[in-house]
C-alpha cells in the first residue's frame, strides 16, 4: 500500500505545517516508514506562531508548554533557543515516537495511539505494503490489555484507584523486604505506638494500635500546609472529632480528597499530621519524636505535589479537577504527547521546596505523588506512572527514598546527597533545621549502626562529613560562637549551624576519591553545651601510614615523622560552656604564609551527577606567587585583610589521587611535583575566638606547599 499522504485536510485539529508534512507523522509513528531524517523545527517563538498547526502545538506541550501559568513555573525556553524533532525507535516505548529537543537538553516525546498506530499498520500489511521500522503491533489486538512497557492514554476525568491498588499490591507481593523497612531493627522500631487515626469510612477519628509489622494498614498524607488558617485537632475539639461525621466537611481540601482516595483504593485509615497530633497536647513532642515510624509504617504515603497549601487538594480525586494531557487528533489519529515524568514535576512542585516534607517522603516505602496531570508510583525498588506502563528501576536512586543498605562508603555517599537535598529546602522557623531532618539521621542510624552529633556522622567518616559548603556568596550563621545566645548554639562545624544550601564539592569534583583522616583519632574528643568533660567521640579508628604509594609522597613522610611542631594542649575555659565544641590536634598554618586572590567561577564534571558544575573558588598563592590551593565558596568577603592574615588553615585530610581530578588553581610546579605524590590535601579555614575557634570554609591544597610553610601541631577547639 502507498503511504497515506498528509496533503490532506486534518480534521478539526488544523492543518499540518511544511516541516510537519515532511516528519509524515501517522506512517512515522505507525512503524510503516523507518529512517528519517531528524528535522530543526526552527524556534519556540517560530513554534507559537504555528497556531493552525496540532503537531507543533503538540511539540511546544510536550516540552512544558501546557498553558501560560505553567511557563513562568518552568522559564520557558528563550525565542531564540532551537528546537529539534528526532524520529527514533525508543526501547523504552518499544515503537516509534517523535523527541523533541531544545538546545539546554530539554526533552519532550510525541507518540501515536497504540490503538491507531496497530490499526494503521494492519492495514498497510493487508494492501502488501514493505516492511516497516518495527513489528511491535504484530501481536497486539484490539481490546487487549496494554502490555509492560508501552505508553497509554491517562484517564483525563479521575484517577484510576484501581491501577493504584494493583501497584501497591503488587509491591507487597513481589518485592519483599526491599520495600519493608529494610533495616535492622532497633528496640525502638518494635516499639507499639498508640495514635489518632481518620477513618475515611466514618469519617471520625478513632484510636489504634500501630505495631511495627511491616505492613500495618493505614495510609498517611504528606502535604505543605501553606498560610491558609487551617482547621486542627486540639484539646477542646477531640471529643467532637471522635463522633462519626465530624470530618465529613470541616477539613481542608486536600484532606477530605485523600480521605476519598483512600476509600477508592480500598483502605480505612489515614493518618494526618494537623489532625491525629493534638497541637496543643503536653505530649506533642513525644508524638514529633516518631513521625518517622509513623511514615516508615504507613503501607502508602500520598504525597500532594500539586498547589501551594492545604486548600489546594489533589487532582483527579473529584472528577475534571486535573489537567488533561496534550491530545490532538491528525487524519482521524490520535497523537499525544508524554506527560512530565516525576522528576520534571519536582522541578515545579512547592511540595519539594519545603524542609519538613523532606523526610515523610524519604522515609516512605512507597508513594503516591499526586500532580496536576497523573499520578506517579514510588516505592524502594521501581517507578511508576499512569502514562506508561512499566516499572523504571529506583534502586540505586536517593531522590525520592532513603537507601536502606550499602557499604559504609555507600552510606557517606548518600548522607552527602541527602543533606545537599534537605538544604535546598525552606524552613519557616530556623529552630527546626534538626527537628525536620531527626527521622532521616534515625533511619541512617538504624541501619548503619552510625551515630550522630549536630546531625554529623560520628565516626570514621567524619574527616569526610566535615567537608561541606555553603552555597551561598555570603552565608550566615544561625548562631555565632561569640555570643551567649539563651536559645540552642549551633556549631560552625556542622551544616545545621548555617543558613541556606550547602554542597560536598570535593566529591563532586574529585568523583570518589577516599578520604583519609590526618586528625589523630586519641585526640579527637567532643563536648556538649553545658558540660565540662570532653569524651572521646566512639571508634574513629587507628592511624594508618596511607599515602599514594610513591616513594616521594610528601604525605608518607609527614607519617613517619614526630617532629611536626608544638602541641598547644589547652582545654576550653568554663566561660565558653554554652558551646558544642569538637576539639581534636590538627596541622595548622596562619593564612599570612599564604597570599590569597580573587573569587572566581570554575568549571567541572561532578563525578556523582555526571553533569558539568560550576562553584565559586579562592585561589591561594604561596610566597613565590605560584598558585597551590583554593577555598571553596569562602565567606571571606566580610573579613578585612588584616583579619584574613589573622585565620589559621588546618590540614583536616587528605584524598589519595587527588591530583588527578582537581587541578584549578594548582600551578604548574606543583604538577610537575604530583608526578611523584599525587595527593591532596583537604584543609579548613578557621577564625579564633580566644580559646575556640570558628569554621570559615573549606578548600584544597598541594602538599609541598604545605610542608614549605612550616606547620605546627596544635590543639583546636573548634566550637
Amino acid at each position: 500500500m502507498a503511504s497515506r499522504s498528509n496533503n490532506r485536510k486534518h480534521g478539526d485539529g488544523g492543518s499540518l505545517c511544511n516541516k510537519c508534512k515532511r516528519l509524515d507523522p501517522i506512517n512515522t509513528l505507525s512503524g510503516i516508514l523507518h529512517g528519517s531524517e531528524p528535522m530543526k523545527l526552527g524556534t519556540m517563538e517560530e513554534l507559537q506562531k504555528k497556531t493552525n498547526c496540532p503537531l507543533c502545538r503538540l511539540f511546544l506541550k510536550s516540552l512544558g508548554f501546557y498553558n501560560l501559568e505553567r511557563n513562568r513555573d518552568m522559564g520557558g525556553l528563550r525565542s531564540h533557543k532551537g528546537i529539534t524533532c528526532f524520529p527514533i525507535y525508543s526501547f523504552e516505548y518499544q515503537y516509534p515516537i517523535f523527541q523533541v529537543v531544545d538546545v539546554t537538553g530539554r526533552t519532550g516525546t510525541v507518540h501515536l495511539q497504540r490503538e491507531d498506530a496497530f490499526r494503521i499498520q494492519q492495514a498497510h500489511d493487508l494492501e502488501g505494503g514493505s516492511p516497516g521500522w518495527t513489528g511491535s503491533w504484530d501481536d497486539m489486538e484490539t481490546g487487549d490489555e496494554v502490555e509492560e512497557g508501552t505508553v497509554r492514554a491517562v484517564r483525563q476525568d479521575q484517577i484510576d484507584a484501581s491501577l493504584v491498588r494493583s501497584w501497591v499490591d503488587n509491591c507487597i507481593g513481589l518485592h519483599g523486604h526491599y520495600c519493608q523497612e529494610g533495616r535492622s531493627k532497633t528496640p525502638r522500631d518494635k516499639l507499639q505506638i498508640e495514635g489518632w487515626f481518620i477513618d475515611v469510612q466514618e469519617k471520625r477519628l478513632v484510636r489504634r494500635s500501630v505495631p511495627g509489622d511491616p505492613e500495618t494498614p493505614y495510609i498517611a498524607l504528606s502535604y505543605v500546609w501553606g498560610q491558609s488558617q487551617m482547621l486542627q485537632t486540639v484539646r477542646s475539639n477531640l471529643a467532637e472529632f471522635q463522633s462519626p461525621g465530624a470530618l465529613g466537611s470541616l477539613v481542608p481540601r486536600v484532606v477530605s480528597d485523600a480521605m476519598a482516595l483512600v476509600e477508592a483504593i480500598g483502605d480505612r485509615y489515614l493518618w494526618v499530621d494537623a489532625f491525629c497530633i493534638v497541637q496543643d497536647d503536653p505530649t506533642k513532642n513525644e508524638q514529633l519524636q516518631i513521625m518517622d515510624l509513623i511514615y516508615m509504617r504507613a503501607r502508602l504515603t500520598i504525597v500532594a505535589m500539586a498547589g501551594a497549601d492545604a486548600d489546594s487538594g489533589l487532582p483527579g480525586v473529584v472528577p475534571r479537577t486535573r489537567l488533561g494531557q496534550p491530545v490532538e487528533i491528525i487524519d482521524n489519529c490520535t497523537f499525544l504527547a508524554r506527560l512530565p515524568d516525576l522528576h520534571d514535576e519536582m522541578h515545579t512542585s512547592r511540595y519539594f521546596t519545603r524542609g519538613w516534607t523532606y523526610q515523610e517522603m524519604m522515609l516512605s516505602r512507597r508513594c503516591l505523588f499526586v500532580s496536576s496531570y497523573q499520578v506517579y508510583f514510588r516505592c524502594n525498588r521501581a517507578v511508576r506512572a499512569e502514562d506508561f506502563d512499566a516499572a523504571t528501576s529506583h534502586e540505586s536512586d536517593s531522590s525520592t527514598c532513603l537507601i536502606r543498605e550499602g557499604s559504609n562508603e555507600d552510606f557517606i555517599s548518600h548522607y552527602e546527597r541527602y543533606v545537599e537535598a534537605y538544604t535546598k529546602r525552606n524552613l519557616t522557623y530556623d529552630s527546626d533545621i534538626i527537628n525536620a531532618f531527626t527521622g532521616i539521621l534515625q533511619g541512617l542510624s538504624a541501619t548503619h549502626g552510625v551515630r550522630f552529633y549536630a546531625a554529623m556522622p560520628i565516626w570514621d567518616n567524619i574527616f569526610r562529613a566535615l567537608l561541606w559548603c555553603t552555597t551561598a556568596s555570603a552565608p550566615s550563621r544561625r548562631s555565632l560562637v561569640n555570643e551567649q545566645s539563651p536559645g540552642v548554639n549551633y556549631p560552625s562545624w556542622s551544616w545545621i549551624g548555617w543558613k541556606g544550601p550547602v554542597i560536598y564539592p570535593v566529591f563532586g569534583f574529585m568523583g570518589r576519591c577516599t578520604v583519609h583522616g590526618l586528625l589523630p583519632p586519641d585526640s579527637i574528643k567532643m563536648r556538649d553545651s553545658g558540660q565540662i568533660e570532653f569524651n572521646r567521640i566512639g571508634n574513629i579508628g587507628q592511624s594508618k601510614l596511607l599515602h599514594c604509594g610513591s616513594n616521594e609522597c610528601f604525605i608518607s613522610r609527614w607519617h613517619s615523622t614526630d617532629d611536626t611542631g608544638r602541641s598547644n594542649t589547652n582545654n576550653s575555659p568554663d566561660k565558653t560552656v554554652h558551646l558544642s565544641i569538637l576539639q581534636f590536634s590538627a596541622s595548622t598554618v596562619m593564612t599570612s604564609e599564604f597570599r590569597l586572590g580573587r573569587i572566581g567561577l570554575v568549571k567541572s564534571i561532578d563525578f556523582v551527577s555526571a553533569t558539568e558544575k560550576q562553584i565559586s573558588l579562592l585561589p591561594i598563592y604561596d610566597r613565590k606567587g605560584q598558585t597551590c590551593g583554593a577555598f571553596y565558596n569562602p565567606a571571606t568577603s566580610t573579613f578585612t585583610s588584616d583579619q584574613i592574615h589573622r585565620l589559621r588553615i588546618i590540614a583536616v585530610s587528605f584524598c589519595k589521587k587527588g591530583m588527578l581530578y582537581m587541578t584549578h588553581y594548582i600551578h604548574g610546579a606543583y604538577r610537575k611535583a604530583s608526578v611523584g605524590c599525587k595527593c591532596l590535601l583537604n584543609i579548613m579555614l578557621i577564625k579564633s575566638h580566644g580559646e575556640v575557634a570558628e569554621r570559615v570554609a573549606i578548600g584544597y591544597m598541594h602538599p609541598k606547599a604545605w610542608e614549605d610553610a612550616t606547620p605546627r601541631l596544635e590543639t583546636i577547639n573548634l566550637a
